[in-house]
């Protein structure tokens, strides 16, 4: 883990963010799981892509030891019904996906270090939604680049 950003975390209260970023055919999507918009490195995130949309949620993430390959569901509210055919269409099948946390400093509104990436998998499956308020959503699986080991074939 980067240094400072292991330092941030040890602080009382670190104003900490989730980021993800998934590289679909044509087009990088950047999102926060909030309104703001942040530099890292040299790319920005933000809260909405005018684009995609919002991120709705992701699952939990947890390591396990078994015969599968770890994964994580994300949940993406597109903002028509353009972006999610686009978004569920089959070609988004094998995109990048890299899921971080990292800390922000109150004072400048800077990313602290480097983000520690928890997950980086592909999209697996797109499957299109209804939430609770009826708006229109795409759950995307992204399985672990160790899937692979897994097939028979």
């Amino acid at each position: 883990m980067d240094a400072s950003l292991k330092n941030a975390l040890a602080q009382p209260a670190p104003l900490l963010f989730g980021a993800i970023k998934i590289e679909l055919p044509g087009y990088t999507l950047r999102l926060l799981d909030g309104s703001a918009v942040l530099q890292i490195g040299s790319e920005i995130y933000a809260g909405l892509d005018a684009t995609f949309g919002t991120l709705g949620g992701i699952s939990d993430l947890s390591e396990e030891i078994g015969d599968n390959a770890p994964e994580v569901t994300v949940t993406l509210m597109p903002p028509d019904v353009s972006a999610t055919a686009v978004l569920s269409h089959p070609n988004m099948q094998g995109s990048v996906a890299t899921i971080m946390v990292g800390a922000v400093d109150a004072a400048t509104g800077a990313v602290i270090g480097t983000p520690e990436i928890l997950f980086l998998g592909e999209i697996d499956v797109p499957t299109i939604g209804i939430d609770e308020s009826g708006a229109r959503t795409v759950e995307f699986t992204i399985v672990s680049v160790f899937e692979r080991l897994f097939e028979t074939e």
